[in-house]
């Protein structure tokens, strides 16, 4: 079978379909945080709630959606997209939160219920549901129809 590259409008380049559009396809949570009225010097990014695949950039108090590049989720620490292994220790099914500072949240699996996913922030885990009939991915750090 035929691998076929696809233009990914986020991206700005080709890619295969499967890495293309990821993030895309994600549903968004929406901003985490509100914007400053005001455009200050350096600009402010915000995570999305549900899809570490998109950020906000804020501009004149709104938030703008952006995209990672395949495959990359948004790292609020140093303001880019970057590889989710770069990011903290806390991957695979089940778990504890890490204790050290991370670049960005890192994610849980439920031991029972695979639609709960718990977010870990400064070490400690807040619990988030998927939207109904998705279950949550660890490695992928998001909710789908099928793991």
């Amino acid at each position: 079978m035929k691998s076929m590259l696809v233009f990914a409008l986020f991206a700005l380049a080709c890619n295969f379909a499967s890495a293309a559009l990821v993030g895309a396809n994600l549903p968004l949570g929406g901003a985490a945080g509100a914007c400053p009225e005001s455009d200050g010097e350096n600009p402010v990014y915000l995570l999305d709630l549900k899809n570490r695949y998109v950020f906000y950039e804020c501009s004149n108090g709104q938030p703008i959606l952006m995209y990672c590049n395949d495959g990359l989720v948004f790292s609020p620490k140093n303001n880019t997209c970057d590889f989710p292994a770069s990011r903290c220790g806390a991957f695979g099914p089940v778990g504890e939160c890490p204790k050290e500072e991370c670049d960005a949240p890192a994610f849980l699996r439920d031991a029972i219920d695979m639609s709960v996913m718990y977010m870990c922030v400064d070490g400690e885990a807040e619990e988030r549901q998927c939207e109904e009939g998705l279950l949550f991915d660890p490695y992928r750090e998001a909710c789908f129809t099928e793991l």
